[in-house]
């Protein structure tokens, strides 16, 4: 018998993780209450908003720490928020490593959790050929098959998805009558952008890992443009992104502008650096791969290394010829947890990142946010004004950022005032009032 490639039927380790699982008494029904303490429709595109909204939440991870279901919860919209693996807030002092990051601070009865298909869906990861797409597609399909009955059983108005991971809850909840108003969270650029965007750095990539990449990128992409066609909204956190979706298709109509934001734990204005004497220190936090243009911040910093010490954080994600290439000039740190990162912020003159594709980088709306100026490009969706509070160079263009680089170095004192207007512009944004400008968007 064939085997379905979109299921982990091949490998070992989900299985293992499976059996784990339920030794500890986990079921893909699982809720996250605390145990008890002894044990005839609008046509589509055209549903109007709710006067009294109520809204259900699919979500694939833990991105942005659960920032949507936090966000509708502080409006009080959440009906409930569905994913695969989540630790409650009650139980956050047990979850240790890697498992931290998904502790849900919602209220336990809000919150449906998958935790099997979690587990097998990070050992498929961990175990399966990179670029693979079967498992997040997998891991997407059969948390909507869980999730969607208790979804339904909340009766919600608002119904809201993140990109590739959205068409079956939109499916279901198309033939829903009255049917609530679907709305999506479209994060990155758009498949068909990524694929130009590996088009363009293939020279980097050997033939069998371009193979990998385009499969990849399509079988989302199918599932990403279907879902376009469902949606009501489309809330994008980038005019970036916004472009880019437009230009791959999608109505313009139904597209809604909803930046990020950061709110520092600190006090930014003691935190900030007073002086800017040389050396410069300059800054990239991020994966350390071609997509983020280090290859092009490696030749562009060469001309400067008396000049601008750049310190770069990130998980190291090329061949070890590139990092010994790229080492030259960049003080590579690799991973480092967010506490160093933040004392990097505090410590650095400018952030700069080079990016080819994003969504809308959060290491900018970070770095602003400590009163870094930041060299970017357009790519990487953020809300820097070019001049302003940073600079804005094209993609791959690793002359554009020497002349960035002299700019700054002509006059230093000039990062005083951008570093002003860098965290001015970071505090319209902040995630404090993220709630706010993300629930007038899905209710426009």
């Amino acid at each position: 018998m064939p085997v379905d490639p979109l299921t982990p039927r091949t490998l070992r380790s989900p299985k293992d993780a499976a059996i784990a699982a339920s030794s500890f008494g986990l079921r893909d029904d699982a809720t996250l209450k605390r145990p008890p303490s002894a044990h005839g429709e609008p046509p589509l595109s055209q549903t109007p908003a709710p006067s009294d909204p109520r809204a259900a939440v699919l979500q694939i991870t833990a991105r942005r720490d659960y920032a949507v279901g936090r966000a509708l919860e502080k409006g009080d919209m959440l009906a409930m928020m569905a994913t695969e693996l989540a630790v409650p807030g009650w139980a956050a002092r047990h979850a240790k490593g890697p498992f931290a990051r998904y502790v849900v601070n919602l209220p336990a009865e809000k919150v449906a959790a998958a935790p099997l298909t979690g587990l097998a869906y990070r050992a498929a990861m961990r175990f399966s050929k990179r670029h693979a797409a079967w498992p997040h597609i997998w891991a997407a399909r059969r948390t909507a098959k869980l999730s969607i009955p208790k979804l339904k059983r909340q009766k919600p108005n608002i119904v809201f998805g993140i990109d590739t991971g959205a068409i079956e809850l939109f499916e279901a909840f198309d033939r829903e009558r009255p049917r609530p108003r679907l709305v999506l969270e479209q994060c990155v650029a758009p498949r068909r952008t990524q694929l130009e965007m590996v088009e363009h750095l293939s020279p980097f990539f050997s033939d069998e890992e371009k193979r990998a990449r385009i499969a990849y990128i399509e079988a989302h992409r199918v599932r990403e443009e279907a879902e376009w066609r469902l949606a009501d909204i489309i809330v994008v956190p980038s005019a970036y992104v916004a472009e880019e979706i437009e230009k791959a298709g999608a109505d313009p109509a139904k597209i809604r502008l909803v930046p990020y934001g950061y709110t520092p734990d600190v006090n930014i204005a003691a935190a900030r650096k007073k002086d800017h004497t040389l050396p410069l220190r300059g800054l990239f936090v991020g994966l350390v791969d071609h997509r983020k243009g280090v290859q092009d911040l490696a030749v562009a910093a060469a001309p400067f290394k008396d000049q601008i010490a750049f310190d770069v954080y990130g998980k190291l994600a090329v061949q070890q010829h590139d990092l010994d290439e790229w080492g030259k000039t960049l003080r590579l740190h690799g991973p480092r947890p967010f506490e160093q990162i933040k004392a990097a912020y505090a410590q650095a003159d400018f952030l700069v990142l080079p990016s080819y594709l994003e969504g809308s980088a959060m290491v900018v709306y970070e770095a602003m946010a400590y009163g870094l100026p930041c060299v970017v490009t357009r790519e990487t969706g953020s809300i820097i004004t070019d001049g302003e509070n940073g600079f804005i160079v094209d993609a791959g263009d690793p002359n554009g950022l020497k002349k960035v680089f002299e700019t700054i170095l002509a006059d230093p004192a000039r990062l005083d005032a951008m570093s002003e207007k860098a965290a001015a512009a970071a505090g319209e944004v902040s995630d404090t009032n993220y709630s706010e400008r993300l629930i007038a968007a899905i209710l426009s």
